[in-house]
């Protein structure tokens, strides 16, 4: 009885040290790289002039548990990636538009080799003069970290929130892209 305890034991403590902690979506990684934009596509008027206003719905990460996205990181990853795609004002003073997101869910994986994460996002852009919504999306975008992509489940996990968030941020720059305001 006594050995099986230790066996147990053993076998949890193997179990722990293997999955090890997990870590937040880190905001470099879900960020747009600057050379994906280009010139800049979309409407003249949205040029330079919104600014990034809330985000919300985003969880710390509990390192005992999994890997979550924080409203911070997403937000300032949006904010790099509108400003490379030259749809950010970077002084954020007199824009016409206030941007914000909620992020209504993070579909993970409890485990597995391959994770796929799919995020759904709703994004808001309001012309601030009139508080007029001028355009709204729900956008559902998934990605995969596949087995051999990190040793560690909860790395593999990390990947892929950031990837299924990066292309959630690269899909609401296309809809804007092709808003004619």
């Amino acid at each position: 009885m006594k050995n099986q305890h230790i066996i147990y034991f053993l076998a949890l403590a193997i179990i722990l040290l293997i999955s090890g902690c997990a870590s937040p979506a880190k905001m470099e990684n879900m960020t747009i790289p600057s050379e994906d934009w280009g010139q800049y596509k979309g409407s003249d008027n949205l040029k330079n002039n919104l600014i990034v206003d809330t985000v919300s719905g985003g969880k710390s990460t509990n390192p005992l548990w999994t890997s979550e996205i924080s409203n911070e990181d997403y937000k300032q990853a949006m904010i790099n990636s509108l400003a490379d795609a030259q749809f950010l004002n970077r002084s954020s003073v007199n824009s016409d538009y206030s941007l914000s997101a909620v992020l209504i869910e993070v579909k993970q994986p409890i485990l597995g080799a391959s994770m796929t994460v799919t995020t759904i996002i709703s994004y808001s852009l309001v012309e601030n003069e009139t508080k007029k919504e001028v355009f709204y999306k729900k956008i559902t975008t998934p990605f995969t970290a596949k087995w051999n992509a990190a040793f560690l489940g909860v790395e593999r996990l990390r990947l892929a929130n950031e990837g299924s968030a990066r292309n959630n941020i690269k899909s609401l720059i296309e809809h804007l892209q092709e808003l004619n305001i």
